[in-house]
């Protein structure tokens, strides 16, 4: 296929047009306050691309560097009188990363 040179390129449509590459979850709220008050479409991603388009004319909002992980032993459920084991994980972690740090603490976690 022959790239015309005085056409715009049809790939420009699927890029996004802000990008932030978060490390804290303050600074997504403030990317979503702020995109939202502009009536700019957020796309949240962890990985990867979208070929599909969604992303296009957006704020991209990239969580891969979101890596925190605590196991909780004393989680209150809101609606019951009982504590349970929970694992918080930020979305960039991957299973493996999980499933090593559930096993070191003497927990399983279901994934898939």
């Amino acid at each position: 296929m022959a790239i015309d040179q005085d056409k715009p390129a049809k790939l420009a449509v699927c890029l996004n047009k802000y990008i932030l590459e978060a490390t804290s979850a303050a600074q997504i709220a403030t990317a979503m306050k702020w995109a939202s008050s502009r009536n700019i479409r957020i796309v949240i991603k962890g990985k990867g691309h979208d070929l599909n388009g969604r992303g296009a004319y957006s704020l991209s909002i990239w969580t891969h560097r979101l890596r925190d992980m605590s196991f909780k032993s004393d989680w209150r459920h809101p609606s019951k009188n009982t504590t349970e084991h929970i694992a918080v994980v930020g979305s960039g972690n991957n299973w493996g990363d999980v499933l090593q740090a559930a096993y070191s603490v003497g927990r399983t976690v279901v994934s898939g």
